[in-house]
């Protein structure tokens, strides 16, 4: 049984997962997604996983597998639709499941739903333990933390803000308190286990931020730590709740204005927290990594604008340039948000106040003008290929706006 299936290998056994497999031959799955040419016994294309110049993607008709000579990527037809889907490993098998018509387990489903409904349970329990150790004396750091950071009372009830123990296994012992099992437990993403199967915390020394769904559902936690470990920020791992490239933190309040303001789309946890607080109930922020199609595809549920409100240094100006890409595609109005002299929309705030802040938003610049902008003041470093390569895309983006 394939690891990636633990927690619902009651549902899906070795049986059934050949079963998916052999319904779903692989070089007509891939041909479905991609271009491929017979090249001998094999199929060859261009590989989806990375920046291929030249068909590396090698795909074997007798194995059943693929492979990328170029980023290394390989697999059978399930890690196939995962990666190139971008879903979690069990959604891939249902999905292949669906396709080559092979009956889901018996039971499946509602045993899925109650499996999820535990988790949501034990998230809400969560939640609460978390924020009833922010008032305790164990909170002290954590309301020290927040308080710095100007965060009232009412936002952190709003947001159900809390912290963890420094140490130990304390919330692992209250949820056991409250009948749950160690399987149930494992599956939620808050229990680890060691080599020798001893419990702990997964999240210690932290200000936890619970994440929550449109639907008000907590499906899982972000936690920023309060001492000096790494990482700095650390989110749930995805469960059968949470898929972190599927959802974004405050969208559950921001998608009550999306249709009439737009979004306001930031990096942090902490920056969404701050533009609520200051008024701007639009602003959501992706979950620990770059943002995703998923992600952009979820925004267009309910808006086609958007201004991007990323950090302005280096990290945050690449970033931009990923995100305007993603949400060019999707054919959103797209408006970029000029932060200097301050780094993040948490500290240009708390400096300047929300009058300054719906100043910068009503200045803000098009996708286009930040792209030459940007060029035109680092095109020292750009090399001959580079200019005319971003000179050929700004006409090209310049001539759009025309049609």
């Amino acid at each position: 049984m394939d690891n990636r299936l633990k927690g619902e290998n009651m549902l899906y056994t070795i049986k059934k997962i050949a079963k998916i497999k052999e319904n779903n031959e692989i070089v007509k799955v891939v041909s479905e997604h991609m271009n491929l040419k017979k090249n001998g016994d094999n199929y060859i294309g261009f590989c989806p996983f990375h920046e291929d110049t030249m068909p590396l993607l090698l795909v074997d008709k007798i194995r059943q597998t693929f492979k990328c000579l170029g980023c290394g990527t390989d697999g059978d037809v399930i890690d196939f639709i995962e990666q190139f889907m971008r879903i979690p490993y069990i959604d891939a098998v249902k999905y292949l499941s669906k396709r080559g018509k092979v009956s889901p387990p018996k039971k499946s489903i509602d045993k899925e739903a109650e499996i999820k409904k535990k988790i949501y349970e034990i998230n809400e329990k969560a939640a609460s333990y978390f924020n009833r150790k922010l008032k305790s004396s164990a909170g002290v750091d954590a309301l020290k933390y927040l308080n710095e950071r100007k965060i009232t009372e009412d936002t952190i009830k709003t947001f159900k803000i809390g912290c963890t123990d420094k140490f130990g296994s304390l919330l692992y012992k209250y949820l056991k308190a409250c009948k749950y099992d160690d399987d149930i437990l494992s599956m939620s993403g808050l229990i680890s286990y060691n080599e020798d199967g001893k419990a702990y915390d997964k999240f210690r020394d932290r200000v936890m931020f619970p994440i929550v769904n449109i639907n008000n559902k907590i499906i899982g936690f972000g936690g920023r730590i309060l001492g000096d470990e790494k990482p700095k920020y650390l989110n749930s791992p995805e469960t059968m709740v949470f898929d972190k490239g599927r959802n974004l933190f405050g969208l559950n309040t921001a998608c009550k204005s999306a249709a009439k303001s737009g979004i306001l789309l930031c990096e942090g946890f902490v920056d969404v927290v701050t533009m609520h607080q200051a008024g701007f109930n639009n602003a959501v922020a992706s979950l620990g990594t770059a943002l995703t199609e998923n992600q952009v595809h979820l925004l267009r549920n309910y808006t086609n604008k958007v201004h991007i409100v990323y950090d302005s240094d280096a990290a945050g100006v690449n970033a931009t340039f990923k995100a305007i890409k993603l949400f060019e595609a999707e054919n959103f109005t797209i408006k970029v948000m000029d932060l200097t002299p301050y780094k993040d929309p948490d500290e240009f705030i708390k400096e300047l106040g929300s009058a300054a802040f719906q100043q910068r938003i009503d200045n803000a610049s098009t996708s286009l003008v930040f792209e030459y902008e940007y060029f035109n003041k680092n095109r020292s470093t750009y090399s001959i290929d580079e200019i005319e390569k971003t000179v050929g895309n700004l006409m090209n983006g310049f001539l759009k706006t025309l049609k």
